[in-house]
């Protein structure tokens, strides 16, 4: 399965379709944070996560690990991040990840629908 990344405007945009090892997916949020690193390094990047076709069962221990890799490059990642859930599952699992996140600093909103996560970034302050 997979856990594919784009660069869109401000937004380091995370897709998971099916089932992601937890170290190749903290391998790719690793090369998508150099890549952006790379092309901009004043520039500080949204976060977006679409696990709607995600199967993952992330454990507790997993979803912090993720939120603490976030929070370790500040330098780079702004401290908003949305997450579209597809299922009340996958979105249990994005407020718990929000509530590690959040210890952090780090902004999260957990949402079902894409339309609002268009909001959201609409939302964010002005440079």
């Amino acid at each position: 399965m997979a856990l594919d990344y784009e660069i869109r405007d401000d937004v380091l945009w995370f897709v998971t379709r099916g089932d992601v090892d937890y170290p190749g997916g903290i391998d790719t949020l690793s090369e998508a944070i150099a890549e952006v690193a790379r092309r901009d390094s004043e520039r500080r990047w949204d976060v977006v996560f679409d696990i709607r076709e995600s199967t993952e069962r992330r454990s507790a221990r997993e979803l912090r690990g993720i939120a603490d890799f976030i929070a370790g490059h500040d330098a780079v990642l702004s401290g908003r991040c949305a997450i579209v859930a597809g299922d009340a599952f996958h979105y249990g699992l994005g407020r718990m990840f929000a509530a590690f996140s959040e210890s952090h600093g780090i902004s999260v909103e957990v949402v079902r629908d894409i339309d609002e996560v268009e909001a959201w970034l609409a939302s964010r302050p002005a440079p």
